[in-house]
């Protein structure tokens, strides 16, 4: 096993992302560690936590996710379930319409869309590090990760006809029209039936 970084040109942080999607998207997140990342990598576990601070932060960097999960969850829940839709529903929208934030998006949807391995990422990644967190807040229930799929499903396909197909007059409708409109139909999916 190497110590610290490699000689020469490393190339060891895209080996240990290399190696760290395969096992993400075999193990899942729970049951992969940092240890076993490093080791398949052939380099000392303190160097994974050197190129991306945590698990979490070599997991966003796998799928290239560019906000931070618990920031978003906490934002969105705020004071709690009243008032949520409106939240999730003005993040979300925020980030696409952010160009920093956008792009990466744009990519990370693209390759879920063709690529099997990247898709198992995102879904667990918003399962386990966003949907969890909106689940307790509105109650949980049994039910609970079904409304958040379907609010989702709303917001994710409003995003793609916006920004990635670009059709009008949605494309270009301003940000606050957008999200009135979509609101209510987020807040009848959040609500448990």
């Amino acid at each position: 096993m190497t110590r610290g970084r490699r000689p020469g040109q490393s190339g060891t942080r895209e080996e240990l992302l290399r190696v760290a999607r395969r096992q993400f998207a075999e193990k899942g997140f729970d049951q992969t560690s940092l240890r076993a990342i490093a080791r398949d990598a052939g380099v000392d576990a303190a160097l994974v936590t050197h190129f991306f601070g945590s698990k979490e932060g070599l997991f966003r960097a796998t799928i290239e996710w560019p906000v931070d999960p618990d920031d978003l969850a906490r934002r969105i829940i705020g004071s709690g379930p009243r008032g949520m839709s409106r939240r999730l529903t003005r993040a979300f929208l925020e980030l696409w319409e952010d160009p920093p934030t956008r792009t990466p998006l744009l990519a990370v949807i693209r390759r879920a869309a063709t690529q099997e391995e990247s898709a198992r990422l995102v879904r667990e990644f918003l399962h386990e590090r966003v949907y969890r967190q909106l689940a307790v807040a509105l109650g949980g229930g049994e039910d609970a990760a079904l409304r958040i799929d379907f609010a989702m499903s709303q917001l994710i396909g409003l995003a793609v006809l916006r920004h990635v197909l670009r059709i009008e007059p949605i494309a270009s409708l301003p940000l606050d029209e957008v999200v009135e409109q979509l609101t209510p139909v987020v807040t009848r999916h959040l609500r448990a039936r």
